[in-house]
């Protein structure tokens, strides 16, 4: 099978309705043809079971994923997400691919939407005799076309089954202006994604923004954010924006945690809110690939984070100095706990004036944290808290992940044996007896233990009938 080829900056999506429109097929059979089932619904921008497309069409699925849908948009905001999200749009799993955009998570109830430029329009159908869907058009919360100053118009899909043949742009010449924000936000949004087409690295986003803040003057020098300013700024900036969408923007000038939510690492959230904030704090998508900015802090500018490292090692330093830990809490204001933990990490001795926690002490801990002990029966054999017996077993590479282990092999042999007991008691009992009379065991072994489950439970007796025989 082969689609149209793609034309500049198209959609999937697009490609695919301009498929059924040239061969009058009908949607739901062209679906079933490539996918097996027509009851799959194809999202416009964010269109699943790609390896399938692929193969089909004798085309790569990573391209298809990286320039013909807006899923690298979504995967380098949310880089939590990024690799689950592009294996569920490539492998399948359309609601899961969904869900694991946040989508669902942003306030997005509407319903989908396409949107298209009637410039953009009449020059496809003058360049290339066919009009189609855009793919920088359809980033959520954009209004206003990246090549002309107008307002986007918007068609809303409120079918099911969204491959429909002739569902294409139409020329329209009612043509709505544009602020000069809807338009630099436009382009500063193709561009982005134009950039990202070529695959990227994980980038910290809130480290990025923190260093810009920096350099216009926004942070504290303890590393602390000018709210207000910030504020005060950045509304000024999105003044004029027309977006109907109000879970896009701040709600006033008091809602500080629209930009410092962006700040958190690892958060997820709409990508048009960080498309905003990003558009007015560097104005360039460029600046958010030169890395190298980040060594060049400003001079005013201390931020907390970065002087992590430093503290560890000066700790360490006083730690190797046989500093007392009070002496040494005092100077870098690090808790004693933390001081434990890290010279037990680093294999440093210390004089503590407690003796019942000794070297001898430490190491029957160990042998019988890794024999399997409770936790709280060694602290009740070795005369320690609860709390020193767990901070010396962590401070062992690897018992933790043995003691893990050991667990999990102890419950799975437990509930083994449990089921097979319950079996040999009642021969003639059939799967749904299990079920009830060994819930937990039969529901922890079907998700962690499956194919010896599926071996021992009993065969399925066949159907007698209403009347029986």
């Amino acid at each position: 099978m082969h689609l149209p080829d793609r034309l500049p900056d198209e959609l999937l999506y697009s490609r695919l309705i301009r498929h059924v429109s040239i061969n009058g097929e009908e949607g739901h059979i062209f679906v079933r043809k490539i996918l097996g089932s027509s009851r799959i619904s194809i999202h416009p921008y964010l269109t699943s079971n790609l390896k399938y497309f692929g193969s089909s069409l004798n085309e790569n699925s990573e391209t298809l994923l990286f320039e013909q849908t807006l899923a690298p948009l979504f995967m380098f905001y949310l880089p939590k997400h990024a690799e689950k999200l592009a294996k569920l749009l490539l492998e399948g799993g359309a609601n899961r691919a969904l869900r694991e955009s946040q989508l669902a998570s942003f306030g997005c109830g509407n319903s989908l939407l396409l949107k298209c430029c009637p410039l953009c329009v009449s020059h496809d159908l003058h360049c290339y005799g066919v009009a189609y869907w855009h793919r920088a058009h359809q980033i959520p919360g954009l209004t206003a076309c990246p090549s002309h100053p107008i307002h986007l118009q918007i068609v809303e899909l409120n079918i099911r089954q969204r491959v429909v043949a002739g569902l294409l742009p139409t020329l329209n010449s009612a043509n709505s202006p544009a602020s000069q924000i809807e338009c630099q936000v436009a382009k500063f949004s193709s561009e982005l994604l134009s950039k990202l087409e070529c695959g990227f690295n994980s980038i910290d986003i809130s480290a990025l923004y923190r260093f810009h803040l920096a350099q216009k003057g926004f942070l504290t020098r303890d590393g602390h954010i000018r709210r207000i300013d910030v504020m005060k700024q950045f509304s000024c900036f999105i003044d004029s924006y027309n977006n109907n969408e109000s879970h896009f923007l701040p709600r006033n000038l008091l809602d500080y945690r629209y930009f410092t939510q962006l700040l958190e690492t690892n958060g997820s959230h709409h990508p048009f809110r960080h498309l905003l904030f990003s558009c007015w704090l560097l104005r360039e998508p460029d600046k958010m690939f030169k890395m190298t900015h980040y060594s060049e802090r400003p001079k005013h500018c201390i931020d907390v984070r970065d002087t992590k490292k430093s503290i560890e090692m000066r700790c360490l330093r006083l730690l190797e100095e046989n500093r007392s830990l009070n002496e040494i809490y005092k100077l870098t204001g690090k808790s004693r706990c933390y001081l434990k933990r890290l010279g037990a990490l680093n294999n440093i001795e210390m004089k503590l004036s407690p003796k019942r926690s000794t070297s001898e002490c430490h190491k029957r801990v160990l042998d019988m944290a890794f024999f399997g002990f409770h936790r709280r029966k060694i602290s009740e054999i070795c005369n320690l808290s609860l709390g020193l017996v767990e901070q010396i077993i962590s401070s062992k590479p690897g018992l933790v992940e043995r003691r893990k282990k050991c667990h999990y092999e102890s419950k799975r042999r437990r509930y083994r044996a449990e089921i097979i007991s319950f079996i040999r008691r009642f021969p003639d009992s059939i799967q749904k007896d299990l079920r009830i009379h060994c819930n937990k065991n039969f529901f922890w072994l079907y998700k962690n233990d499956h194919d010896w489950l599926l071996k021992i439970l009993p065969k399925p007796t066949k159907p007698r009938g209403r009347y029986g025989r």
